[in-house]
């Protein structure tokens, strides 16, 4: 991104233009820039970098007056090559520490307190994916018999993660037995992620004799009873009101859209977890999204996990008139405090 003493005359321009559609909503003309933008230039001149920017498809003139507003490209621009992100304040900062000091112990109360956080503080609509457990490591299980024909497998993870599932046992099998299940799983596969953890004993079994091998072809029954695998995705929201009393979505047609979207949920929940397989903050503009339901909004994201483990993201959906400079380093700082926390676990 280019300094402030770098910056072309056609950039200085076209920041303000942005930083002012941002703040009012409402097109920005030559005799607005000409006024407010501190820029020594004659209106005419202001006029004619604005055609510049205007057919390199920058900014567009919805309407029949002389105000222009900002496009996708032109945010990418922007995004890309001018913004300067601001710096969060120390209050923030310690206000977000405390957030994940307070609730680290318990990693989904964490991310529930991120969530809403987040939202407040942009005042924008957030999100939060929470971590799929199959992608944890294994802390311990544990098989604890409840009655005769029936047991509660509680299964920990490495970041502090907890599944619990009832299923049914035969009825000769005892407290003790489940014991020695649970202790031969946690002994071979301890700190292995969880969606390997079958794979691991099924590999034993071919090798295995007795009593192994019965301890063995029963603890893969117990794990397919549980199905670690077949988990429902964690994707939150919070604040959405935030984004619906925008002026852009008073027409009805983009609030029923984007209503949908919500509702539903699936294509928004693809786009994040196929974009948080990069480090840093990635930023979606209006039609970049794939989703057509959002093409009216943005959205900025970013990962949070433990060494190279990526276990979800945090990020803010808003319209393309979002202020980029203030939502950037919040929803990183957010995201690198989450991962501290995950690290500590």
């Amino acid at each position: 991104m280019n300094g402030p003493d770098t910056k072309s005359r056609k950039d200085r321009i076209f920041e303000f233009l942005v930083t002012a559609y941002i703040q009012l909503g409402a097109q920005v003309g030559s005799v607005t820039l000409c006024k407010h933008s501190h820029i020594d230039l004659s209106p005419a001149t202001i006029r004619n970098i604005m055609k510049e920017l205007e057919d390199l498809g920058y900014i567009s003139q919805p309407h029949t007056s002389a105000g222009r507003i900002p496009t996708d490209k032109g945010y990418r621009y922007y995004v890309d090559r001018i913004m300067e992100v601001e710096n969060i304040s120390l209050a923030e900062q310690e206000n977000i520490k405390s957030i994940c000091s307070i609730s680290k112990a318990q990693p989904e109360i964490l991310l529930e307190n991120i969530l809403k956080s987040l939202s407040e503080i942009t005042s924008q609509a957030s999100l939060v994916l929470f971590p799929k457990i199959k992608k944890n490591l294994l802390e311990q299980i544990r098989l604890v018999l409840l009655n005769n024909n029936k047991a509660i497998a509680i299964l920990t993870t490495t970041s502090g993660l907890i599944k619990t599932k009832d299923f049914e046992i035969a009825k000769d099998i005892d407290d003790a037995y489940l014991g020695r299940i649970s202790g031969f799983i946690n002994n071979n596969c301890a700190n292995k992620p969880l969606n390997q953890i079958e794979d691991i004993l099924s590999a034993i079994l071919l090798s295995a004799a007795n009593p192994i091998y019965y301890i063995c072809k029963d603890a893969l029954d117990i794990l397919e009873k549980i199905d670690i695998e077949n988990e429902s995705d964690k994707l939150f929201l919070d604040g959405t009101h935030y984004l619906f009393e925008q002026p852009e979505f008073e027409d009805v047609a983009r609030y029923k859209r984007l209503l949908k979207a919500f509702e539903e949920k699936t294509s928004l929940l693809n786009f994040v977890e196929e974009n948080i397989r990069d480090e840093g903050v990635k930023i979606c503009i209006g039609k970049e999204n794939p989703c057509l339901q959002m093409q009216d909004c943005s959205i900025v994201i970013s990962s949070y996990g433990v060494d190279d483990n990526t276990l979800g993201a945090v990020g803010v959906i808003g319209p393309t008139r979002m202020s980029y400079k203030r939502v950037v380093p919040v929803v990183n700082c957010m995201a690198e405090q989450v991962s501290c926390v995950f690290e500590t676990l």
